[in-house]
């Protein structure tokens, strides 16, 4: 009796995490968008240091006017 009661909690654990994972993957392939919208992205920085004489700039606290 405990086997067959058992089996069934068994089976339903089962049922229930494959509903659980349909249900999501139904969810993303239907809601989410693609990932079609990738464009290269090209980043430029300054390798070179200020001098060593001239102290660092500080940008100007309010926009000019």
């Amino acid at each position: 009796r405990a086997l067959l009661r058992g089996g069934v909690l068994a089976c339903a654990a089962l049922l229930l995490l494959w509903a659980a994972i349909f249900l999501y993957g139904s969810f993303y392939f239907s809601c989410l968008p693609p990932a079609a919208l990738l464009r290269p992205v090209h980043f430029a920085f300054r390798c070179d240091p200020p001098a060593p004489h001239t102290p660092p700039q500080r940008p100007p606290r309010h926009p000019p006017a």
